[in-house]
């Protein structure tokens, strides 16, 4: 048996959203409805988080997206009520994304970050 597989009386289950999208400003988020669902203990985005950068070789990560998703699955929000993710509502404003090295390092190449 792994964690995972394990069930405990009061036990909460926490999920992410991701994004759809490879490269795209957060324009809104709205986590009212899944705030109020029955069983929801919290729902976070960037604005909960602390505003730290880490990352193993590079430091470019935060714990969830801001303004600005950079990939593809970037952390978006969270909630710790398995249900409730699909209640959260994202706005995005998709920006062109280079899917290619030889095309991203190419002069006016749109840049990975806006900050």
């Amino acid at each position: 048996m792994y964690g995972s597989d394990y069930v405990l009386p009061g036990m909460l289950h926490a999920k992410i959203l991701h994004s759809p999208h490879a490269h795209t400003r957060i324009k809104r988020i709205d986590t009212t409805a899944a705030t109020r669902m029955p069983g929801v203990i919290a729902v976070v985005t960037g604005k909960d988080a602390p505003d730290t950068i880490f990352g193993i070789k590079i430091t470019d990560e935060r714990f969830f997206a801001r303004d600005e998703v950079l990939y593809v699955g970037d952390e978006v929000a969270g909630v710790a009520a398995e249900k409730a993710l699909a209640f959260i509502e994202v706005e995005y404003e998709p920006l062109e994304a280079v899917l290619d090295v030889c095309e991203a390092v190419k002069e006016g190449s749109p840049l990975a970050r806006l900050d």
